[in-house]
């Protein structure tokens, strides 16, 4: 700044700052400075912006003194004091002035602003605040605004600028009420303050708290006994009634007299007492170690002098052993394994391996059979489950017990293993009710043989070794009938009388088109032929003629070669008796494959299928001959037609023959 200035139409040079005389000039300056920068900087403007942070664009009077970087007040005419903006001018040209608005207070969106010279800075370069000078109407409330008193007004505090750089430096102490703190850092990182009880140092911001000394001591209130101590590229100490406890050296640390954990006489180096066993020898380090690769680390005593249990470390091995009366009984290795009566994971010595991933092994050796056994779980009172299963912490599967009875499954699909009656019983895990809600196996998903040595029920179909297949009760069907011996058959049927007596209907939505049927002595295949099913009933008159068209052959099938037939080609005797033929002359059929959502291939060989389990798919890979049948039954009404009208012939011949002959 070049001196003199004039403020207010007061005049002021160097010589108001200097020395002492700071303490009257300085005031009178911020007096007559922020009087004449509310009469510079007051403005007014209807701009409509709402309150936040960013550029604004205001519309205000023209020719005032705004600069890029000039910081203002920019406030809600009506609410001056809760909404507002504080502002750094980014550039004014006329009327128009954009400022960076860097922070505010309130909300909404307001029509009716005040500008005023203050907001972010009030004195550029040398002391920063938040809302310096703004919203003063005179030089006194601008003073009181900033803090800044004079010695004339009778009042103790006063602030002190010296040097260039503007330290502000204070000539007497700064005290604070409780819980009043002196705040550091933005956001209140740092706070320093007395709760009225406890002084506190409180840290909420970025980073730790590092204090920075070559020295660092701690001491008590008094300063006559020494807490702790941190020395430079030294020792940090730890002082019990100004006696040094625990001390850190350059290869580790020191403790200076014994540890004990437990008890406050420790009768080791270290000693760890029991809560529940007066022997403060409970766990020692022992450090008798008299050469050798193996060594006792950790001793377990009791009764204060015999040695029970001892850890002992293996340098070449890197293993930790764990020995009883002398002899190992269980080690862990460097991998992690654990192995409990053995000293190598193998299949052969009788132990426990506990492997770093979870992997478990055990090895029984017993003469006896069936005698200890290898693993035993053993319920106490309740039943429920022994052994649960997890597939990434979901329980997929359980073993339980349900009185003298095994349960083994998981959710509603479990087996009950019984051990007094000897069955096997659909369950629920919770020994729940599943009476024929289980599934063995699914239609893609199959079991390949079943083996019973007595029978199998499916609602009445029975499978037992005496009739193999047998449905029903009196009325039976039977698969594979051996229980007429020589006259045995792959399919019996029978019903419970020797009367006339239907063994099979043959229906569609029509109704009953047909059945096979016995007597006492016989059987009658049947098909529908009652008058009143059918209409457009006439004669056969071209019996004689269709005959003559049928060419009767004989034959072998190919499948049987020594057996010589009687018969018809169906083609051929499609011509004449069409309803006799079933299929068309050299028709084929695509086949292929049916494949699963894994792509891979669950039958094969097959016609496309009419329906399809989802995500399955058919792919054609060729093509099969679909053969024409023949019912031969057809051909009777056509040869019955035939004959009447041959018998008529030879009628009408034999009474010529015997008028002649008259």
């Amino acid at each position: 700044m070049a001196f003199p200035v004039t403020l207010n139409g007061r005049t002021y040079t160097l010589t108001d700052f200097e020395g002492t005389n700071y303490v009257d000039g300085l005031p009178d300056a911020f007096e007559d400075f922020v009087t004449q920068a509310g009469d510079i900087y007051n403005s007014t403007s209807t701009t409509s912006n709402s309150i936040g942070t960013g550029s604004k664009t205001f519309t205000v009077e023209a020719n005032k003194p705004y600069q890029a970087g000039t910081p203002l007040r920019i406030a809600d005419a009506a609410a001056p004091s809760t909404n507002f903006l504080d502002t750094v001018v980014t550039s004014y040209s006329g009327t128009t002035l954009v400022v960076n608005s860097i922070g505010y207070g309130g909300s909404g969106t307001k029509t009716s602003w005040t500008v005023n010279i203050g907001g972010a800075k009030t004195v550029d370069g040398t002391l920063g605040l938040s809302q310096g000078g703004t919203g003063a109407t005179d030089a006194a409330g601008a003073r009181t605004n900033i803090d800044v008193y004079s010695k004339s007004e009778a009042d103790t505090r006063y602030l002190n600028i010296s040097g260039d750089s503007a330290d502000i430096s204070f000539g007497a102490n700064m005290s604070f009420g409780d819980n009043n703190k002196a705040i550091f850092g933005a956001g209140n990182d740092l706070s320093i303050f007395h709760n009225g009880t406890t002084s506190l140092i409180e840290d909420n911001g970025t980073g730790g708290i590092t204090l920075r000394s070559d020295i660092f001591t701690v001491q008590n209130a008094a300063g006559n006994e020494t807490v702790a101590q941190f020395v430079q590229d030294g020792f940090v100490r730890l002082f019990h009634n100004n006696d040094p406890k625990l001390a850190t050296t350059g290869t580790g640390a020191t403790i200076t007299g014994s540890l004990g954990i437990g008890t406050s006489s420790p009768a080791s180096k270290m000693t760890i007492a029991s809560d529940v066993n007066t022997d403060t020898r409970t766990f020692l380090v022992d450090n008798a170690h008299s050469g050798g690769s193996m060594y006792n680390a950790f001793g377990v005593y009791v009764g204060g002098t015999d040695r029970m249990v001892t850890l002992s470390a293996d340098y070449g091995d890197s293993i930790m052993a764990f020995r009883t009366n002398g002899s190992e009984a269980m080690r862990l290795d460097a991998s992690g394994e654990l192995l409990v009566g053995k000293t190598a994971d193998d299949q052969t010595t009788p132990g426990l391996v506990v492997g770093a991933n979870g992997h478990t092994k055990i090895v029984r050796q017993s003469s006896t059979a069936y005698v200890n056994d290898v693993l035993q779980l053993n319920r106490l009172t309740s039943d429920g489950d022994i052994l649960i299963f997890k597939k990434d912490n979901t329980e997929v599967g359980s073993v339980g017990a349900s009185g003298d009875s095994i349960i083994v499954g998981t959710g509603s699909a479990a087996f009950k293993f019984n051990s007094t009656s000897t069955k096997i019983i659909p369950r629920g895990t919770s020994n729940s009710a599943q009476n024929g809600t289980i599934d063995l196996g699914d239609s893609t998903n199959k079991f390949k043989d079943f083996y019973l040595s007595e029978s199998a029920f499916v609602g009445n179909i029975s499978i037992n070794s005496t009739t193999r297949v047998s449905v029903g009760y009196t009325h039976q069907i039977y698969a594979n009938d051996t229980r007429t011996g020589s006259t045995s058959a792959v399919l019996g049927l029978r019903f419970g009388s020797t009367g006339t007596r239907r063994q099979i209907n043959f229906m569609n939505p029509n109704g009953i088109v047909g059945r096979i049927q016995t007597s006492g002595t016989a059987t009658s295949y049947v098909t529908s032929s009652d008058y009143r099913l059918k209409e457009n009933v006439v004669d056969i008159t071209d019996g004689i003629e269709r005959v003559k068209q049928l060419s009767p052959k004989r034959f072998n099938f190919i499948a049987d070669a020594d057996l010589t037939v009687d018969g018809f080609i169906a083609h051929e005797t499609q011509t004449v008796v069409p309803e006799a033929i079933d299929g068309v002359k050299d028709e084929t059929h695509a086949v292929g494959n049916v494949i699963d959502a894994a792509g891979e291939i669950v039958e094969t060989g097959i016609a496309e299928p009419e329906d399809l389990q989802e995500g399955h798919t058919w792919t054609a890979t060729g093509s099969e001959p679909v053969y024409q049948g023949i019912d031969q039954s057809k051909i009777v009404p056509v040869l019955t037609a035939a004959l009447k009208e041959a018998i008529a012939k030879i009628e009408a011949l034999e009474t010529r023959l015997t008028a002649l002959e008259g």
